[in-house]
């Protein structure tokens, strides 16, 4: 069976489709709606968006892959520095041993080699930080400017937050929990907490001038960097607080009394207990 189609105009015109062939569709009218009922036009957005979300995974994954492989060196550089510290702090109890029970070169005398503890308040340690580390935040300082500088305020917002809860995860697995426990010192406890708050404090300088976007994504800023920021300062804690810190973790206190003790030393509570512990356990101190 065949279609006949007739159109009329200044002569004419007879057009012939079969039953398996398409018959064109005249173009839509303004305001037209689709067959669901849509507008025609939510195809075409719906292929922009998933093309915009494929940009922007783009653009993740190629920040991430270069800060991680820049953060690399820096931490193969904490690695060795713990087992350098390791060898030093295995040396200096051989020693000690020898030097208290009189059996090496370091007998020990009664009233020889006696000097009392210096008193007053001590030096503290000057925390550099190193130059491992400085490449990285540079190249993250600047793709942020870069960033708000011509994105979207929502592009920069999901973009911030998806880069800045990679790295810091990452940062926490590598220079924290996968450090073993014991293997923190007081000094490099202090140097840790310092990095950890390099990277924060490098996130609101790059976010707190520009456009008003910038504003807005810099309220929410230290989101995603809590959890690092809070482990490491626990490491850095000292004295009276470091000796409350692990009774209550350790203890049998409560998680409501625990938390808040947290978040008085720190100004976070995002962590577990179970996380908290692994923190501590980290320092040779615990």
């Amino acid at each position: 069976m065949e279609l006949w189609t007739e159109i009329t105009s200044d002569s004419s015109l007879r057009v012939r489709a079969d039953e398996d062939e398409l018959i064109p569709t005249p173009p839509p009218v303004r305001g037209a709606k689709g067959p669901d009922g849509g507008s025609v036009f939510d195809k075409l957005i719906e292929d922009y968006r998933a093309l915009a979300e494929r940009a922007e995974d783009m653009v993740f994954q190629h920040v991430c892959g270069e800060i991680e492989m820049e953060l690399r060196a820096h931490f193969f550089r904490c690695v060795e520095m713990s087992r350098i510290q390791n060898l030093g702090l295995m040396l200096m109890f051989h020693v000690l041993f020898e030097y208290h029970s009189g059996t090496g070169f370091y007998s020990h005398t009664p009233g020889q080699h006696d000097e009392e503890p210096p008193t007053g308040p001590q030096p503290g340690y000057e925390i550099e930080i190193p130059s491992t580390l400085m490449v990285p935040v540079s190249l993250f300082s600047s793709y942020l400017v870069y960033f708000q500088s011509s994105l979207s305020t929502r592009m920069l917002s999901d973009l911030y937050r998806r880069i800045t809860a990679r790295i810091s995860n990452m940062v926490l697995q590598k220079i924290i929990f996968q450090r073993g426990p014991g293997r923190v010192s007081v000094k490099e406890g202090r140097a840790i907490a310092t990095e950890c708050e390099l990277w924060l404090e490098t996130s609101r300088a790059a976010l707190s001038s520009g456009r008003a976007g910038g504003r807005t994504v810099g309220r929410l800023v230290e989101g995603p960097w809590r959890r690092l920021v809070e482990a490491g300062r626990l490491l850095a804690l000292q004295g009276s607080e470091w000796d409350r810190i692990k009774t209550l973790t350790f203890g049998t206190t409560g998680d409501d009394d625990w938390e808040q003790a947290i978040l008085e030393v720190a100004g976070f509570s995002e962590l577990r207990r179970d996380e908290v512990q692994t923190v501590l356990r980290t320092r040779v101190d615990s």
